[in-house]
């Protein structure tokens, strides 16, 4: 995992990016706010939702689900 951060102050304010890479592909990320906590908490909040993302992409997935999952048993009483 190697992270890149970079916090600036521009005249519209503050701006923090970020890239990270990772072996499942790389996380950008860019926030801009008047105060610089506020942006780095954005920027937080936006690679965590990125990484929860790649994390939970195969449980996603409608492979994973058996036929057995999604349709209900029939019994004889149903019938």
């Amino acid at each position: 995992i190697n992270p890149h951060i970079v916090l600036s102050k521009e005249p519209q304010g503050f701006v923090a990016d970020a890239t990270i890479t990772t072996p499942n592909g790389p996380l950008v990320a860019s926030a801009k706010h008047d105060d610089m906590y506020t942006a780095v908490n954005e920027l937080i909040a936006k690679l965590e939702r990125q990484l929860n993302k790649v994390q939970h992409k195969g449980e996603a997935r409608r492979c994973n689900a058996s036929v057995k999952d999604i349709v209900p048993e029939v019994t004889q009483e149903q019938e």
